[in-house]
């Protein structure tokens, strides 16, 4: 196991050991205690690494799931897949850069910012948020970018951070210095790309999971080798990418053409081949007798112009949001809702909804307290 510190110190450390590591044994990157990351959430990702366990003689690196909806489990790879998502990206990206690092590292998409810069020789410079160890602000950002060498640089970021930057001149400048933010990690308000898009800023969506290295599908369309197909409306992914297979739970898949992997995602591949999500299988909860996917109503209300975070509480579907909403609008939303979903949202204001260490929205950590709250 790598134990990596907070703020930028953990780049480094993540940078020797991936240019340092022989094939002795899988790396596998786990958060320091922080203010993001308790004792219980760390032993839960140590559990799924299952450092006492022989490793298994294909893998080179074990990510750790998010555990957002489950426990986490320890995904296998080697590094070849993780060479060949980089080397695949920096071409469809318009060549090799240097990375700013500002999404946990011990998660795929920040574990990859800083493999990418080793697989391409650039640099990785992480912000001083990292591991939580300041809050991420866009004077935060703007330092970080400041520390970029000259040259073709790119970032990943989640949504919600975009959407702190695009309102800040700060934070806007800072974006405008990369030749690609790529962004991804939940659903993406069509708001938040025109803003980028209206500020020159190139926004990429990506779309992946830790059992395909991240990102593989950035705008719609795989990377090359990678393949999508849809079965019973929910995506797989086949291809040099994807995982041998989680620790412990099963055998390894040496044959990069025969690994394969069935997502919790709906979706679309359309005639062109870009592929459209939907929504996730495990985000669909029983609301007085209809299944209801979080998703959706979340979707559904970025439409009206409501950025909200939905969950399940009871017998309610609650929509969480940071901005004040008029009686008038609610009720003309949950109207839509009633019509489109089959269910009725109830709206609270709250200062700020809860997310994983990997910085999505922890929906369960959101419907206990509302119920606390009750």
């Amino acid at each position: 196991m790598l134990d990596l510190p907070t703020g930028p110190a953990a780049v480094a450390v993540l940078r020797a050991a991936l240019e340092s590591q022989t094939h002795a044994a899988p790396l596998a990157p786990i958060p320091t205690l922080s203010p993001r990351v308790s004792e219980d959430y760390r032993a839960r990702l140590v559990a799924a690494v299952a450092p006492d366990q022989p490793a298994d003689p294909a893998c080179d690196v074990i990510l750790t799931t998010s555990g957002s909806t489950a426990h986490p489990k320890g995904v296998m790879h080697s590094r070849a897949a993780i060479e060949h998502s980089a080397r695949a990206l920096h071409e469809r990206l318009g060549g090799p850069g240097h990375w700013l690092c500002a999404l946990p590292l011990h998660t795929s998409a920040g574990f990859m910012t800083v493999a990418r810069a080793v697989v391409a020789g650039a640099e990785a410079t992480g912000v001083a948020s990292l591991g939580a160890a300041l809050a991420f602000t866009p004077a935060v950002f703007a330092s970080g970018v400041a520390e970029l060498p000259p040259g073709r640089a790119y970032t990943s970021l989640v949504p919600e951070m975009a959407h702190r930057l695009v309102g800040d001149a700060a934070g806007l400048a800072a974006l405008q210095r990369f030749d690609a933010v790529l962004l991804g990690g939940q659903a993406i308000p069509a708001t938040l790309l025109a803003a980028l898009d209206a500020a020159g800023v190139r926004a990429v969506t990506s779309y992946g999971m830790t059992e395909t290295c991240g990102g593989c599908v950035y705008d719609g369309i795989p990377l090359p080798g990678v393949t999508l197909s849809i079965e019973a409306g929910t995506v797989r992914v086949t291809g040099p990418v994807v995982m041998l297979g989680y620790r412990g739970q099963s055998a390894p898949s040496t044959d990069a053409a025969d690994r394969t992997f069935l997502t919790n995602d709906l979706g679309a591949i359309a005639a062109d081949g870009r592929l459209t999500v939907h929504g996730r299988t495990d985000d669909i909860e029983i609301v007085n007798g209809v299944n209801v996917s979080m998703t959706a109503v979340e979707a559904l209300l970025r439409g009206l112009g409501i950025n909200a975070v939905a969950c399940s509480v009871g017998d309610r579907v609650i929509a969480a949001t940071a901005s004040a909403i008029g009686p008038d609008e609610a009720e003309a939303a949950a109207a839509r809702a009633k019509q489109a979903l089959s269910v009725r949202i109830d709206f609270r204001v709250v200062p700020q909804t809860p997310t994983t260490p990997a910085g999505k929205p922890d929906r369960a950590a959101l419907a206990a307290a509302l119920r606390d709250a009750r």
